[in-house]
């Protein structure tokens, strides 16, 4: 029997999944079929969240379909959000940081830092924080050509 592959694990960012849900070209090539295969796409309920919430402003505007998100969700790993364990690395982010960020993007950040390679997204505060632990964080356009380039 032949051993599946492990893929490496990335966290998207709200912004990215809307990104590439509008037809933006900086996220267009996250769901080519060498990306898919290659990595496993992670999100948590409060991604979840935001992109029906997201989606249902701007359905009213003829922009995105549920469907389209339906269909993009049945790619992605929707992992929960972890509960009451300590991360040391989410311990060592808390100190660093010197920003402020809204909460969702704690959670986020946490899940990320429990379970992915890389957080890919567009904000710049959460980019600049560039390395927590083992999780790189990046934008679109740098992990496409960081790390889809290199296979």
């Amino acid at each position: 029997m032949p051993r599946k592959k492990i893929k490496r694990k990335v966290f998207l960012d709200t912004n990215v999944i809307l990104c590439y849900l509008s037809g933006d070209p900086r996220c267009e090539r996250l769901f080519e079929k060498s990306a898919l295969r290659d990595y496993q796409y992670v999100v948590n309920p409060i991604v979840v969240q935001e992109l029906f919430h997201a989606i249902e402003f701007s359905r009213a505007r003829g922009k995105m379909k549920r469907r389209d998100l339906n269909k993009l969700l049945s790619r992605l790993e929707v992992t929960e959000l972890g509960g009451e364990k300590e991360i040391s690395d989410f311990a060592e982010f808390s100190k660093s940081r010197n920003f402020i960020v809204h909460a969702n993007d704690l959670l986020n950040i946490n899940t990320a830092l429990r379970e992915c390679d890389f957080f890919v997204t567009l904000d710049v505060k959460l980019l600049n924080l560039d390395r927590v632990g083992r999780t790189k964080f990046l934008s679109p356009s740098k992990f496409l050509s960081s790390e889809l380039r290199e296979k």
